[in-house]
């Protein structure tokens, strides 16, 4: 009876942790979406392949209600030397797997962009922050803090490329442009 009882309890504990364990992954899956909506609208609006009101339209809803749009308008980067002649080579951003401390999600991106100018190339490496919290049952984006550095920049010497004092896991890479 008592062993009856006890694999009773390890059936419902068993339940529990897959039922709660594929939740989680629903979720971290939903974070990691927004990630790439942001990071392509980023990218596309940076580089002039959508105007302000699609940029905004595109990522509408993905951050928390108090969240200032403005502060999106600030990601916006631009290369030391611009002309008209300026083409776009590449942008390849590295998505990290979501971790998660407390009551909050995070997700760290790594973007490689390359342009040419003139007759010689320019690199970005801009490394982000994402910080995520629950938001009336889902998870929305808080803040996002960003670093632009020359692809001379050793990693070490950029912010948000290590969580907890470990280098940061990137799992997954795409072109926003596509």
């Amino acid at each position: 009876m008592l062993k009856a009882i006890g694999a009773i309890i390890l059936g419902i504990v068993i339940a529990v942790s897959a039922i709660s364990g594929g939740i989680d992954k629903k979720a971290d899956l939903a974070v990691i979406e927004s990630v790439k909506k942001v990071e392509a609208a980023d990218h596309k609006f940076s580089n002039n392949f959508i105007d302000e009101k699609n940029y905004l339209a595109s990522i509408k809803g993905l951050f928390v209600e108090n969240y200032d749009e403005n502060r999106n308008l600030e990601r916006r980067y631009q290369f030391s030397t611009a002309s008209s002649g300026d083409h776009l080579i590449n942008i390849e951003v590295e998505i990290s797997k979501v971790y998660t401390k407390g009551e909050k999600k995070y997700v760290f991106t790594k973007a490689k962009v390359t342009k040419e100018i003139s007759s010689y190339h320019e690199e970005l490496v801009i490394a982000r922050k994402y910080a995520f919290v629950k938001e009336k049952g889902e998870w929305k984006i808080a803040y996002i803090d960003v670093g632009i550095y020359s692809s001379e920049t050793p990693l070490d010497k950029m912010a948000f490329t290590t969580f907890e004092g470990k280098t940061v896991e990137y799992v997954d890479r795409f072109n926003p442009l596509i």
